[in-house]
């Protein structure tokens, strides 16, 4: 009778589900999909598949309906604690997460544009969230261990009772599985606290203090292991003399402009003849300090995060990331090799030397013109009227004969009103004042005297143009150069420094452990709770006894990449030898991300036996990671590099034999279309070998072509 009755059971079950499907094939979120489900559920309570199906019509039906959002949550929970499924607990999860945040946000929308009802809407935000979170709290941890890296990433909401509510499934999830959340826990702990972060800054750094705090009380050692792992890994992904060339190269171009720039305003400030020699000077200064001044604080910066400056504490400690660590052997060899540079390019730009003005003297021949007509014969002779009038035109167009309104010296142009004041301060002192009444004054009259064409006769214009016309030189012209040096000190300085990080980071290919992290070495011989990071998940330290460090390999590879990533080798508890790819000044956060969406596609596709290939990324700040080496993998590009450099090669050797046949009036084939040929067959064999997963011949053909090219 038991099994008559789940073999009629189970057709019954089988119907309603397709019913349900025909249904809402035909008339989509009918209520009769509801009322079909509903009865499914009734029928076969203990099918996970049903309840799944169930949940999913209600969240899709919901459309601000409570009822049926309550009915899609409650679902969900009973599908999780049913299920056995890795690829459909994990869509149940994330739905859960979804709902929770999105509910609140629609709610929390909807307040600015009602604000009549803001105490009810407040109530029902906290029921909601309450009833959410009391569901969650039902269902089991193994499901929310896939979910951890979106949990983490709402610990931040905008809605406290959201943030709060994630706070307590991550604090179920720390205790229960501290290895999933103790990595991101101590990395967000160590960032480090600025004065000027938000309210919402803070609070995020409270509750991930509060999260590591719940997981240190169950496994303190585990907590310290990992922050001496994650505070070394980022010293060793960025260490000082990188950060140094990455400073020096960010800045070269800009330095380079700034200094021609200011090169050419001091030549044209020196030509200037309405300034005296003490303004110009000032005027260099002021504008040395003002081009400098970004560049200086970044210099500044830098410096005192590496010791390089002279206030730095000299009782061995750093002051880059936790004052009581001591420097390393590489950190005092970076102080020896660059801080004199480094401190020569700071004291050019913070005590630059004064512009010099030196006298140079020069021979022109004065230029002759006709004698002026005098003015009494100008007065008494009608017909010279128009004579004087053009000779006044001429005048106010050239402005060669206007003289100063005070003691009748010759301009030679129109003054401006700053060269009146230049001239009224050096050659008539009992008239210079700051007071704006004498300024007005002063500037009125010079525009008076030259808006008035007086003709004056030069001095001495007879006896210089008898002595030009005997052939005599004439007087040397004095006039004052400008030389203002400083940019060019901070230029030379700077390439002086740029040329030693240069010649360092090509030389220094390779690093040992106990050079650049003696505490990473020193932790590596000793027998550690770390779990190195793979694409198994794993949750306790009982699931992940064979893949606990065992030892570090004391040599760390540098590849000669932008961002000089570095390649490090660790060895399991179950002797397995694995490397990882530790790099800098790079998020790794979004292929974080990837990696678990290609894991969510692994299992949808497992029917298929189609996979990809993943590996493991665990992001240690805002700009470093590690990320698993991949065995036997070679990049395109570099393939794709090694065609390009061959084919240089082929085009040079035609060039030089066609130069050679040229003058033998031969000509040869061109050898590049040997290279050509190769690149089918080899792009063949690669997608041969990846469709086949991998085969001797294949390997042999791409061996073969790296050998020959």
């Amino acid at each position: 009778d038991d099994n008559v009755n789940d073999i009629k059971k189970k057709w019954l079950l089988r119907g309603l589900l397709r019913m349900a499907e025909w249904d809402s094939d035909t008339i989509l979120h009918d209520g009769n999909v509801g009322h079909v489900l509903e009865a499914a559920v009734r029928v076969a309570p203990e099918s996970s598949k049903t309840w799944l199906r169930y949940a999913n019509w209600c969240h899709e039906a919901q459309q601000n309906n409570s009822t049926l959002s309550r009915v899609s949550v409650s679902s969900y929970r009973q599908f999780l604690n049913l299920s056995q499924r890795r690829d459909l607990s994990l869509e149940a999860s994330l739905r859960l997460v979804q709902m929770l945040v999105k509910q609140t946000d629609n709610q929390t929308d909807n307040q600015y544009q009602t604000n009549n009802d803001d105490d009810n809407d407040d109530d029902d935000d906290d029921d909601w969230i309450s009833f959410v979170s009391k569901e969650i709290s039902n269902t089991p941890i193994d499901p929310w261990v896939r979910v951890a890296p979106q949990l983490l990433a709402r610990l931040g909401h905008p809605s406290i009772h959201v943030a709060d509510e994630v706070l307590v499934i991550l604090k179920r999830l720390g205790e229960s599985r501290p290895l999933a959340l103790v990595t991101q826990a101590v990395v967000a702990s160590q960032t480090k606290t600025i004065q000027q972060q938000s309210k919402a800054d803070i609070a995020l750094h409270k509750r991930y203090s509060e999260l590591l705090q719940g997981i240190r009380n169950n496994q303190e050692t585990l907590v310290e292991e990992t922050d001496v792992f994650v505070s070394e890994l980022n010293r060793v992904s960025y260490l000082w003399d990188e950060k140094w060339l990455s400073l020096i190269m960010r800045v070269a171009p800009e330095l380079e402009s700034r200094v021609g720039a200011l090169n050419k305003d001091t030549d044209r400030l020196g030509s200037n003849t309405g300034l005296s020699i003490q303004e110009k000077m000032d005027l260099c200064l002021r504008r040395f300090e003002a081009v400098f001044a970004p560049f200086s604080a970044s210099l500044v910066s830098l410096a005192e995060e590496t010791c390089m400056l002279d206030t730095a504490p000299n009782d061995g400690t750093s002051s880059s990331r936790h004052s009581d660590e001591p420097l390393t052997p590489h950190e005092r060899w970076c102080l020896d090799q660059f801080k004199p540079l480094i401190q020569n390019l700071m004291m050019t730009i913070k005590n630059p030397k004064p512009p010099t003005s030196s006298i140079v003297t020069t021979t022109e021949q004065p230029v002759v013109q006709p004698p002026p007509i005098p003015l009494t014969s100008a007065a008494n002779n009608p017909s010279s009227t128009t004579t004087t009038t053009s000779t006044s035109n001429n005048t106010s167009k050239n402005a060669s004969d206007f003289v100063c309104f005070k003691c009748g010296a010759q301009g030679g142009r129109y003054r401006r009103w700053d060269e009146c004041l230049e001239h009224v301060r050096i050659n008539h002192p009992e008239l210079e004042t700051r007071r704006k009444d004498s300024k007005s004054r002063i500037r009125d009259q010079c525009r008076t005297a030259a808006k008035t064409p007086i003709l004056i006769s030069k001095p001495n214009e007879t006896t210089t143009t008898a002595a030009a016309d005997a052939g005599v030189p004439p007087p040397p012209v004095v006039s004052h150069l400008l030389q203002f040096n400083a940019p060019n000190d901070v230029w030379h300085s700077f390439l002086q420094l740029q040329k030693l990080l240069f010649q360092n980071a090509e030389e220094r290919t390779h690093e040992r452990v106990q050079s650049v992290s003696p505490r990473l070495a020193a932790l590596a011989k000793n027998s550690t709770h770390l779990t190195l990071p793979t694409t198994r998940i794993v949750g306790t330290l009982e699931e992940s006894q064979d893949l606990r460090l065992d030892s570090l390999e004391n040599l760390i590879t540098m590849i000669t990449t932008k961002t000089r990533p570095k390649q490090l080798t660790m060895y399991s508890a179950d002797g397995k030898r694995r490397s990882y790819l530790l790099k800098g000044r790079e998020d790794l956060h979004l292929d974080e991300r990837v990696m678990q969406f290609l894991d969510v596609t692994n299992d949808l596709v497992r029917q298929d036996k189609l996979r990809a290939v993943r590996f493991a990324v665990v992001p240690l700040g805002a700009q470093s990671g590690i990320i698993e080496w991949v065995p036997r993998a070679v990049p395109l590009f570099q393939v794709y590099r090694r065609w390009q450099r061959a084919d240089e090669r082929g085009k040079l050797l035609l060039q030089q034999q066609n130069q050679a046949a040229t003058s033998t009036g031969s000509r040869t084939p061109p050898p590049p279309v040997q290279v050509v040929t190769e690149v089918p067959p080899l792009l063949a064999a690669l997608c041969n070998w990846v469709s086949a997963g991998g085969g001797t011949r294949a390997t042999h053909e791409v061996k073969d072509f790296y050998k020959r090219y």
